[in-house]
C-alpha cells in the first residue's frame, strides 16, 4: 500500500509484541544437549581460548553461547541477561525520547513522520508529518530494523540528537534536545453527531485507563471506527480489558500450547450493541490482530484496510538463574473461527489502500483518510 507501514510508538518507539511477564523457573533436564554436543562445546571453546590472538571476554563468549541456543528457534524468542531483563521490563530503565510516531514501508524500506506528539521536542522544531526520516545522527536508517531505529532516537534526557529528514526533495537536519514525553496510548474523537474515532496505538502501559477516560463522553454513540493501522500489538490481558467493553460476551481466540489448550472468552460490560468498523494494516500485530480477529470471526463488524501483519504466537519469560531469562513462544492463537493467521494475516472484508485525500503538509483531517470516509459509508449503508 502507499503506507505499508510498522509503526514505531512511544519515545521514537517501542516495538510491542504479544507477550506475558509471568516468570517461570525451569528443570534442567535436556533431551536437546547430549554428551556428544557437550563435547563438541568444550572442543570449540578451548580451541578458541588456545588460539584467538586477542582478549576474550569469557562472560561474553558464554552469553554468545547462551544467545545461540535461542538463534535458531524462531524469531520472536531469544536469550536475556540481567541487563537485558531489566531493561525489558523496568520502568526506571525507560529512555527519553522526541515526541514522534513514524511509520516504516517494508517494501520501500523508508521511514516516515506518522504524527508529532503535543508538547514535546519535535512539536516545537520545524518536523511535519510525511516527512521522510533519512538518517538519525548521521547513521542512514534506510532498511534498518525498528527496534535499532528506536535506539538511536531514544537516549538519556537532554541528551541531543540530530534528524535528517527528506521534504519536497530538500533534505534538512533537525536537533533536538530529549526529554520526557507524555503518550497516550488510546485517544478519541468525534467524526459525526453518532461516529466516534478510536485510536489505539498500543495495547501497553496506560492503555486501559487512557482508553476509558477517552471513550467516557462517547459511550452513547451508536458507530465506532477502531483503528489499529500501526498497533504492534502488547498485553492480551490489557487487550481484553478494552475489547469488553465494546463487544456482547464471546469466544476472543484458542491458544494452543504444547501439550494443551486454552479458549479465552470475555463477559461483556458494554453499555450498548456498537456498530463497529476496525481499520487495520500490515503494522497491525500480535495483540490487535487477536483483536482484529475477535471481531471478524464473531461477525461483530467490518474490518477495513489490507491484511494485518501474521504474528499469532505468544511468548513467555523463563527465569534460567539469577542472572539471566530467556523469551521463548509457548503458545499459537486461533480465532473464534479456527483461523491460523500466522505469517499471513487477517484479511479484511473490504481492501482498500491508504490514502490521505487532503494535503499532507496542511493540518491533519480524518475525514480525508480514505479509509475512515469508506467506514463512514459503511455506517450510512
Amino acid at each position: 500500500m502507499n503506507n505499508d507501514t510498522f509503526k514505531g510508538i512511544v519515545i521514537g518507539s517501542v516495538v510491542t509484541l504479544l507477550v506475558t511477564l509471568t516468570i517461570t523457573t525451569v528443570s534442567q533436564n535436556s533431551n536437546i544437549v547430549d554428551s556428544k554436543s557437550l563435547t563438541k562445546l568444550n572442543t570449540i571453546t578451548s580451541i578458541i581460548e588456545k588460539n584467538y590472538y586477542g582478549d576474550l571476554d569469557k562472560e561474553e563468549v558464554l552469553n554468545g553461547i547462551y544467545s545461540g541456543a535461542l538463534f535458531n528457534v524462531d524469531d520472536y524468542s531469544c536469550y536475556l541477561s540481567n541487563e537485558d531483563f531489566n531493561e525489558f521490563t523496568t520502568e526506571e530503565q525507560r529512555k527519553f525520547g522526541v515526541g514522534i510516531r513514524y511509520t516504516y514501508n517494508k517494501y520501500t524500506k523508508i521511514y516516515k513522520v506518522d504524527y508529532i506528539y503535543d508538547n514535546s521536542p519535535a512539536s516545537e522544531s520545524d518536523i511535519k508529518r510525511n516527512d521522510i526520516m533519512m538518517a538519525i545522527d548521521d547513521v542512514d536508517i534506510y532498511g534498518m530494523e525498528m527496534e535499532e531505529v528506536h535506539n538511536l532516537l531514544v537516549g538519556n534526557e537532554g541528551s541531543r540528537v540530530k534528524l535528517t529528514l527528506l521534504r519536497d526533495e530538500e533534505t534538512i537536519d533537525v536537533d533536538l534536545v530529549r526529554r520526557d514525553v507524555y503518550f497516550p496510548y488510546a485517544f478519541v474523537e468525534k467524526l459525526n453527531e453518532d461516529t466516534a474515532y478510536i485510536k489505539i496505538t498500543s495495547f501497553t502501559g496506560t492503555v486501559v485507563d487512557d482508553f476509558k477516560k477517552a471513550f467516557e463522553p462517547y459511550t452513547n454513540y451508536n458507530n465506532l471506527v477502531i483503528d489499529l493501522r500501526g498497533n504492534l500489538g502488547g498485553e492480551l490481558d490489557l487487550m481484553l480489558e478494552i475489547l469488553k467493553t465494546l463487544v456482547p460476551d464471546c469466544n476472543v481466540c484458542t491458544i494452543t500450547y504444547n501439550n494443551r489448550t486454552e479458549s479465552v472468552d470475555i463477559k461483556s460490560s458494554a453499555t450498548k450493541d456498537y456498530n463497529i468498523v476496525v481499520l487495520c494494516n500490515d503494522a497491525t500485530a500480535s495483540c490487535s490482530e487477536v483483536f482484529t480477529g475477535a471481531i471478524k470471526g464473531n461477525n461483530f463488524g467490518t474490518i477495513i484496510g489490507v491484511d494485518t501483519f501474521g504474528k499469532n504466537e505468544m511468548q513467555e519469560i523463563f527465569k534460567v538463574d539469577k542472572d539471566s531469562f530467556i523469551k521463548l513462544t509457548v503458545g499459537q492463537i486461533t480465532t473464534p473461527d479456527g483461523f491460523n493467521w500466522h505469517e499471513v494475516g487477517i484479511s479484511p472484508d473490504i481492501e482498500l489502500e491508504y490514502e490521505y485525500l487532503g494535503n499532507d503538509y496542511e493540518e491533519s483531517n480524518l475525514l480525508m483518510d480514505n479509509q475512515i470516509s469508506k467506514a463512514l459509508d459503511v455506517f450510512d449503508k
